[in-house]
């Protein structure tokens, strides 16, 4: 308003002393201070850690999770504030990775997805335990899967409770999916712990006449020989090198990591002429 009133210049407002005080401390603490880590700062951070060679702290959670590469308490972070660490925990993708791996270690019932497993409906729980093991049953003894439809009529008049849901063939595609897929993942990790394996392999011809190869893997735990079907491979080509190539895909399909790896544990090989 002091420019309405004639004779009167604008009075400059004065600072408080706290104003000058703060002011003082943000010019010391760009020009002066040397900030350090702080190794009290991990006993209520149990992400962070120190890299004394990179001076720069890092965030093991971040690291391990997120796979952009990019954030600075990934590539390191040498602004040794407080303010910092606490900016990052309290960011989405922190918080998320976060509640990954303490989920991975939690004790069994102790996280909310477990839980709501727990809590499903045992009705729905018993009748699902019905169906699995009827499509288990038709990929045993290779039925098709139609007959699930009438199988589960079965089960309902024998006064098994079967509900009115999920009983048609697709579904039980689906079902018998699951289970391979379970099982499939059972029977590789024995094979990638077996400390010998032995390969049987042998040619075949689909209707389109693609040239394919059948895998087989045979070994041994505790004491017992299993055998097992891997997988069936295209061929490129019906020689020496392609039928190796279609080994070397069976395998890494199976959780191998490289050709080396599972070339180190076999012993025999033995695979068919084609005529």
């Amino acid at each position: 308003m002091w420019r309405f009133v004639s004779g009167v210049s604008n009075p400059n407002k004065r600072k408080q002393p706290e104003d000058d005080k703060r002011e003082k401390d943000r010019q010391y603490d760009r020009s002066k201070r040397q900030r350090s880590y702080q190794k009290s700062w991990e006993s209520t951070h149990s992400w962070l850690y120190h890299d004394g060679t990179k001076n720069a702290m890092f965030c093991s959670v971040c690291k391990l999770h997120d796979e952009s590469g990019t954030g600075s308490f990934i590539v390191g972070c040498a602004n040794f504030r407080l303010e910092t660490i606490l900016k990052h925990e309290a960011s989405e993708n922190h918080k998320k990775f976060f509640a990954a791996e303490k989920a991975k270690s939690a004790a069994p019932g102790s996280t909310p997805a477990s839980r709501i497993i727990e809590n499903l409906n045992k009705t729905v729980f018993d009748r699902l335990t019905c169906m699995f093991r009827t499509c288990h049953a038709l990929a045993k003894k290779g039925r098709p899967f139609t007959d699930f439809v009438w199988m589960c009529g079965l089960d309902e008049k024998k006064g098994v409770n079967v509900g009115s849901t999920y009983r048609n063939d697709k579904q039980a595609q689906v079902f018998v999916g699951s289970i391979a897929a379970v099982e499939r993942g059972h029977f590789s990790s024995q094979l990638r712990a077996a400390p010998y394996i032995s390969l049987m392999s042998d040619g075949s011809t689909d209707s389109a006449v693609v040239e394919e190869e059948i895998v087989y893997a045979r070994f041994a735990k505790n004491g017992v020989i299993k055998s097992n079907f891997i997988s069936l491979q295209p061929v490129e080509r019906a020689d020496a090198k392609g039928i190796e190539g279609a080994l070397d895909k069976a395998m890494l399909s199976v959780g191998f990591e490289s050709k080396d790896q599972w070339l180190q544990k076999l012993v025999d090989l033995a695979a068919m002429a084609r005529r």
